[in-house]
């Protein structure tokens, strides 16, 4: 006697965020949590969205100095659910700072054509994937250092910290410049000076596979010349 088969119905589970961990290897200066935190859009819990993911990992691979990869693994957890799965961040960090020197002749006769200029930078210095360099830049046509007659000097600081998809950045800059034009009778100095300082905060609205969408808005807190 054949027994006739009950249909069956297909059920879909959906992925979600048991955990988000490191690897054992992972080290920061403010400790993984804060690592993960920063970069990372999504919480234990979660919906597992590629888009976070991307996110995540384009977030942990700002420093140029590190290395970053994010693997979807199934829940260690005693209590997992069908459709439990861990994020496990691998990070692993080579050094903290890079150091970059230029010389060109971008500048001009009148004020200092060959132009010298130093970067440091300090990748993800408080372990939140951040990033801040000073950079400073001297004609070298006269002296390097004191008030030439004529020349071109500059300083600038830069400091961003990302936050899932929200960036904020802060940049401050000064420079001024010397410079003599020959005139009829005598020579002519010109001289000046200008401080700037910008916040610029931004979100990230949209992202796929080929494009992105940013918000941002940018302030000026102070600036003036002299």
């Amino acid at each position: 006697m054949d027994h006739p088969i009950a249909p069956t119905s297909p059920s879909i589970v959906p992925g979600r965020i048991a955990a988000i961990r490191t690897t054992a290897d992972a080290t920061t200066l403010l400790g993984r949590s804060a690592l993960l935190a920063t970069a990372i859009p999504a919480r234990p819990g979660d919906l597992l969205n590629l888009r976070d993911i991307e996110q995540g990992l384009e977030n942990l691979k700002r420093a140029p100095t590190a290395e970053a990869d994010i693997q979807i693994e199934p829940s260690t957890a005693s209590n997992a659910k069908p459709g439990d799965s861990d994020l496990v961040v691998k990070y692993v960090q080579s050094k903290k700072w890079r150091i970059a020197l230029s010389l060109d002749d971008s500048g001009t006769e009148a004020a200092g054509r060959y132009q010298a200029g130093a970067t440091l930078s300090l990748d993800n210095p408080f372990g939140l994937n951040d990033l801040l360099y000073v950079s400073a830049n001297h004609n070298i046509n006269n002296h390097v250092f004191g008030d030439p007659a004529k020349g071109t000097e500059g300083q600038t600081v830069h400091y961003s910290l990302p936050y899932g998809y929200w960036l904020l950045g802060f940049t401050a800059s000064n420079s001024q410049y010397h410079q003599s034009v020959t005139g009829l009778n005598q020579d002519h100095v010109y001289a000046g000076k200008s401080n700037n300082a910008e916040v610029e905060f931004s979100r990230l609205t949209y992202r796929d596979q080929h494009r992105k969408t940013k918000v941002a808005v940018k302030g000026a807190p102070w600036a003036w010349a002299g």
